[in-house]
């Protein structure tokens, strides 16, 4: 009869070493332990029971990836981080409990988020009246998240040949001054919204003091922040910002705020005019 073939095994070899090591118990103890895996896992845990998201897959790569551009560029994972990120979830329910410990944030995110549907259905009816789709969609976006002020980037056009090069943007309408200056048309490479316009993905900027994305020149002016992306046909047209919280501005921008200016971007990029 036909031999069965070995099963594979689940571990591979790591660079310079045998299956053996990878499989040993003790050197995969000695990898969590290094990395401190278990705060991840429960920094993760915590945020999800915190926030209550509907989606957690896009929760947890929302969370990631913020995590990702705040430790800056060509900065290396340290197992402190994660412990860091523990403390700062800990410390948002201790705000968030009342006198007797208890933590209603389920009930302050549903309660948003019903708002925030709210918002949106109403904005869906101005935007469609609206004349001047770009100047009105920055303002539902201010409105939407209640916040300080607003502001709509389109991708930088310019050809490059350089493959490596970083994305850029440039700004094209805010809620802020009428008239743009010469260093607001010139590209930011630097900005967040770059990054939102480069990967289609919500970027949320809880505290800009400790964020290496924020220029550290805005320190003051920005608290908080929130990206997304306005999609056309499956692609990025443009990139929505709302920063600062207006009524609350020690109350940062979370999850369910980026997925509702997601939300109100891909409106905006349906009824066309943005692209």
């Amino acid at each position: 009869h036909t031999a069965r073939p070995q099963q594979q095994h689940m571990a591979e070899a790591p660079p310079g070493g045998s299956a053996d090591d990878a499989a040993d118990p003790e050197t995969a103890a000695s990898y969590l332990s290094r990395t401190n895996f278990k705060s991840i896992v429960e920094w993760l845990t915590a945020e999800a029971i915190l926030r209550r998201p509907v989606d957690p897959v896009a929760f947890v790569r929302d969370l990631v990836a913020g995590k990702l551009g705040a430790r800056g560029p060509g900065a290396e994972y340290a197992p402190d981080h994660a412990t860091r990120y523990v403390s700062e979830c800990y410390g948002d329910a201790a705000a968030a409990a009342d006198e007797h410990g208890r933590v209603y944030a389920t009930r302050e995110t549903a309660s948003r988020g019903a708002a925030h549907e709210t918002r949106l259905a109403e904005a869906a009816l101005r935007l469609v009246r609206c004349d001047d789709i770009e100047a009105c969609v920055v303002e539902e976006a201010r409105t939407l998240l209640g916040g300080e002020r607003a502001a709509l980037y389109r991708p930088a056009t310019t050809p490059t040949d350089d493959a490596n090069a970083a994305p850029s943007v440039r700004l094209v309408r805010r809620t802020a001054a009428a008239e743009l200056d010469a260093a607001d048309e010139a590209p930011d490479t630097r900005s967040i919204a770059a990054v939102v316009a480069a990967s289609g993905v919500v970027a949320t900027v809880g505290d800009a003091r400790r964020d290496a994305r924020v220029d550290p020149t805005l320190a003051g002016l920005v608290q908080t922040l929130v990206c997304a992306p306005i999609t056309s046909a499956g692609a990025v047209a443009g990139v929505l910002e709302v920063v600062n919280r207006a009524a609350e501005p020690a109350t940062p921008f979370d999850h369910a705020d980026g997925e509702a200016l997601r939300a109100l971007g891909a409106l905006a990029g349906h009824l066309g005019d943005v692209a």
